[in-house]
């Protein structure tokens, strides 16, 4: 049987009540666990129990849940973070770690988080505390070796082989609208320098100054339960 190439497929995503024969071709008429995006079809997630974080500590009140790769501990990690940061745990198969960092303002404050991974570093981040790194032999978080301990910023992100950080808070000094990228990070550490005013590093900052709002990260915080940790495939 030829294949029969079909242009935007997926499209127009599913159309349930026409029949079969009278739809065009990119559109389907059913579908069960799939997604439709920018023109593509792909598998939808599929929520499943992972781990029962209560049994081990019934306290404690889930906000953030990200993934670290199978790189340095041979295993996907999953990392949760408590809605008022007091508890950051990793889970490796049925290992719990506490790798909460030593400092650390606790307190709900209904931030969102940010977190990212860029050469063997993972990166976690929330606007009422200092960015924080955990590298390949890190036992926990710690904040990022060469950021001000005076900075914040609303979220922290990777390109290419830069940390960007977005609306930034400078001591008192708010910069809503600022962009600050870091120089050039080594594979297993987070960089070595911030500093906009070096000419020996390719650290720097800009001030968006069309910009009328400041920039703030999507919500993107699931909602959680109070029992098990579940994530899609």
């Amino acid at each position: 049987m030829p294949n029969l190439p079909v242009r935007n497929l997926g499209g127009a995503g599913i159309i349930s009540d026409i029949h079969p024969y009278d739809l065009p071709p990119n559109v389907f008429s059913a579908g069960v666990n799939v997604r439709f995006e920018n023109g593509t079809v792909s598998r939808g997630p599929v929520p499943r129990e992972v781990f029962d974080l209560s049994a081990y500590d019934a306290s404690f009140d889930p906000g953030h849940l990200f993934s670290i790769p199978a790189i340095s501990s041979g295993a996907e990690t999953l990392v949760t973070v408590a809605a008022d940061f007091s508890k950051v745990y990793s889970v490796i198969g049925s290992i719990v770690s506490d790798i909460t960092p030593t400092s650390v303002f606790v307190a709900d404050t209904g931030e969102t988080f940010t977190h990212d991974f860029l050469g063997n570093v993972s990166y976690l981040n929330r606007r009422s505390n200092v960015p924080f790194k955990k590298a390949g032999g890190d036992a926990r978080f710690v904040p990022l070796t060469a950021w001000d301990p005076n900075w914040r910023c609303s979220a922290l992100r990777s390109y290419k082989d830069f940390l960007i950080a977005l609306n930034v808070k400078k001591g008192a000094t708010e910069y809503p609208q600022m962009v600050k990228w870091s120089d050039f990070t080594q594979f297993g550490s987070d960089p070595l320098s911030w500093d906009e005013t070096s000419t020996t590093n390719s650290a720097g900052e800009n001030i968006l100054n069309q910009m009328k709002g400041e920039m703030v990260r999507s919500s993107a915080t699931p909602s959680w339960s109070t029992g098990p940790m579940k994530c899609g495939p």
